[in-house]
């Protein structure tokens, strides 16, 4: 962070944020969090629990509570112990809750990743968290054996196949063996006791191993709870009972969501990607009530003609989050699909939301929100540390019983990561305004350094969408070796539209200051790379620029 400019601070002192609402956040229970939802899955029954529209397989809360318990027999029979570390990799997930609680109730780690992961990929993934068990299915056991080969082969230990292959072990979920009785130890600490590891999204460098401890979950648990009682945000955010959920429960994102819906018992409808016309015929399909969903995807269903040929009516809210939207294409959206929508802020790091924009102190459009139950927000200076006062840019700080244990086998950073008082510095910086509301302004290591100012790319995108002719953009510093960088924008036209490069540079030249003008280029594209999350991957953009300069150098 050394190459930012201090932020001048002014008379005013800076404060801590804290959840402002009229009620006290509940106590936390000290137990395995997968023993704890058992509870919750078998108090729905027969309810249909969830729906994978890939497969179109779907199971009831009772075929999900019996997957559980026999996924836990099968692996406590094989040898699995407790600190133990599981690689999930589902191609599909109707049942992938029952083998991620199974693993969960024999206190073992559960670390999910994706089945169409390459072999270097799954071996970054196994070195990082230690994994020596596997369950899979059957498309990806070859890149498995050969990523376990490159370890050495005493690595694995047992690897589980779901489905029929043939001379492999199997793993079944759905057993008749149902009413099991299993014994869940209890006596350990739920805060120092690890349950999950998620891989952060990867935009600044290889993806890190975060590890996130039983007590995490809990409390993440309770913290929307209380919501729902003292808020009532249910009324109007999780109102319906079939959420449509287009992200894989295999990160955080779709993960901690999907665990709010089945904690209410609603249907909980999975799809394995986002593509327009597939989510706007889930929608219709099965009725969805409320959508999960991301900044892009707004902005395209705003922009899109397809989203009248479908009937829509049944969404009655929506959640955005992962980056901020503005305001023109949030208030087209609700206009558009007649919905109430909620923002939240949140990171893998972080388990899930921090603030919520919704909540019982209101809600401000461009804002991400107050801070949630639990967690307490501050803004400071980059560079010096310092507390600063509302309207100031800084680097966004949490601390609360939710953040991370830390980065596996990673103390460096996570050292860095945490200050001495436990503050995690969320490398976002934004402020907040009187009312404690807080907004995103950029990411830390997005900034660009031109001729030595502080040059925020949000600003030139926020400028750049105001051309009618642009769907979307992404601006990112490009090496220079005068200037140290220079900012370069990739540009997504709408759809049947021409943009003229020069005409763009021009326009931005006319509207922003020096530092800020596009001279690095513009290159047009059809799409811009995201992660799982639906974050742009600018680091993936900037690699692509310096590989090609230094291409055309050595021709």
């Amino acid at each position: 962070m050394s190459n930012l400019t201090s932020i001048k601070n002014d008379t005013q002192v800076g404060r801590i944020l804290k959840y402002e609402g009229t009620h006290p956040p509940p106590s936390i229970p000290n137990r395995n969090f997968a023993s704890f939802m058992l509870e919750i899955i078998a108090q729905h029954g027969k309810k249909v629990a969830v729906v994978d529209t890939v497969s179109e397989e779907t199971c009831t809360y009772d075929d999900l509570r019996r997957a559980i318990l026999s996924t836990h027999n099968s692996l406590t029979n094989a040898g699995l112990r407790k600190g133990d570390v599981v690689i999930l990799l589902p191609e599909t997930y109707c049942y992938y809750y029952a083998h991620l609680f199974g693993v969960m109730l024999c206190g073992a780690i559960a670390v999910s990743c994706r089945a169409d992961m390459t072999k270097e990929e799954l071996v970054h993934r196994l070195r990082v968290t230690g994994a020596k068990w596997v369950i899979t299915v059957e498309s990806a056991v070859n890149n498995v054996e050969a990523a376990f080969q490159d370890l050495g082969a005493d690595h694995l230990k047992k690897m589980w196949i779901i489905g029929k292959a043939s001379g492999k072990d199997l793993i079944s979920s759905k057993t008749k063996n149902s009413d099991s009785i299993v014994t869940v130890d209890d006596n350990f600490d739920a805060a120092t006791t690890c349950a999950l590891m998620f891989f952060s999204s990867g935009t600044t460098g290889l993806p890190k191993g975060v590890k996130i401890s039983h007590k995490s979950l809990l409390v993440f648990h309770h913290m929307f709870r209380h919501l729902d009682e003292i808020e009532q945000i249910p009324q109007r955010s999780f109102s319906g009972s079939v959420s449509l959920l287009p992200f894989t429960p295999v990160s955080s994102f779709g993960y901690t969501i999907s665990m709010q819906v089945l904690s209410k018992g609603y249907k909980a409808v999975l799809l394995k990607k986002y593509v327009i016309k597939e989510y706007l015929q889930a929608i219709q399909r099965y009725k969805a009530t409320y959508l999960m969903m991301v900044p892009h995807m707004i902005k395209e269903l705003v922009a899109s003609p397809i989203t009248e040929k479908f009937d829509l009516t049944s969404v009655v809210a929506a959640t955005t989050g992962s980056a901020p939207i503005d305001n023109a294409n949030l208030d087209s959206f609700k206009k558009k699909m007649n919905v109430y929508v909620t923002e939240g802020y949140g990171l893998t790091e972080t388990t899930s939301l921090i603030t919520f924009n919704g909540t019982q102190m209101g809600f401000k459009p461009g804002s991400v929100g107050t801070p949630i139950p639990f967690f307490e927000v501050k803004v400071v200076d980059p560079v010096t540390g310092c507390l600063l006062s509302e309207g100031h840019n800084g680097e966004i700080c949490t601390r609360g019983p939710y953040n991370m244990m830390g980065y596996a086998n990673n103390p460096e950073a996570t050292a860095s990561a945490f200050d001495a008082e436990g503050w995690f510095h969320t490398g976002d910086i934004g402020y907040y305004d009187k009312d404690s509301f807080i907004y995103l302004t950029d990411r830390v290591k997005d900034i660009i350094k031109v001729e030595g100012k502080t040059v925020y790319p949000s600003e030139i995108e926020a400028l750049i969408e105001k051309m009618e002719e642009v769907h979307e953009v992404a601006v990112v510093g490009v090496p220079d070796d005068k200037a140290g960088e220079l900012p370069r924008a990739w540009v997504v036209p709408k759809l049947g539209v021409r943009i003229d490069k020069e005409a763009l540079i021009k326009f931005v030249a006319e509207h922003a200051s020096h530092y800020n003008r596009l001279r690095g280029g513009v290159e047009i594209v059809k799409s811009l790379p995201r992660s799982s999350r639906g974050k742009v991957l600018k680091r993936q953009l900037q690699d692509s620029y310096v590989a090609a300069v230094s291409q055309q150098s050595t021709k």
